[in-house]
C-alpha cells in the first residue's frame, strides 16, 4: 500500500492514521502534515553538527542539531548542501550527514518543510513520532557543494 502525501509527487510505503499533532506546527508547508504508519521499510536523512540539546542532555531521539532527532529528510535528498539547506529550511548549515532506516510501524508525520530561516522550505520531511526506533545505516560517500551538469 503507498501513500502520497499532499503537494508531492512521492509515494511512500504508508497509510493514514489519527493526526498526532507536531512539535514545531511552523515547520510545514501550505498542505499541513499528515501522521502516518509505514508498511515498509523507509530510508531517511539525517543532517547535523555533533551539537545541540540532544548531544548533551538526553540523546535519545531528542531534538537539536545532534545525531540523533526527530527530524528527517525523506524522498529525493539529492541536492547539494546549500539547496539541502534551503529546500529544508534549516537555520544553518551543517557538518555530518546519517542515513536511516525507518521500520515497519513506525509512527511519522509527513509533509512538506514550510519556509522558514530566510528559505523556501518545500522538500519531504518526516516527524518521528512513535513506534520502533530507527536505525542508522552505513554512509556511502560524502556530501557535495558543488553543481554540475553529466
Amino acid at each position: 500500500m503507498m501513500y502520497r502525501p499532499p503537494g508531492t509527487a512521492i509515494e511512500l510505503p504508508a497509510v493514514p492514521v489519527g493526526r498526532v499533532n507536531s512539535t514545531a506546527l511552523n515547520a510545514w508547508g501550505p498542505h499541513g502534515f499528515i501522521t502516518v504508519r509505514l508498511v515498509a521499510p523507509l530510508p531517511a536523512v539525517r543532517v547535523h553538527t555533533r551539537a545541540g540539546v540532544a548531544a548533551s542532555v538526553r540523546t535519545h531521539l531528542s531534538h537539536g542539531s545532534s545525531a540523533v532527532g526527530r527530524w528527517f529528510a525523506i524522498g529525493d535528498v539529492i541536492l547539494t548542501r546549500d539547496q539541502y539547506k534551503a529546500a529544508h529550511a534549516l537555520p544553518a548549515g551543517f557538518t555530518h550527514q546519517d542515513d536511516w532506516l525507518f521500520p515497519i510501524g513506525t509512527h511519522l508525520n509527513v509533509g512538506v518543510a514550510g519556509p522558514l530561516f530566510g528559505h523556501p522550505g518545500g522538500a519531504l520531511q518526516a516527524e518521528w513520532l512513535s513506534g520502533p526506533e530507527p536505525s542508522r545505516t552505513l554512509v556511502r560517500g560524502y556530501w557535495s557543494g558543488r553543481v554540475g551538469t553529466a
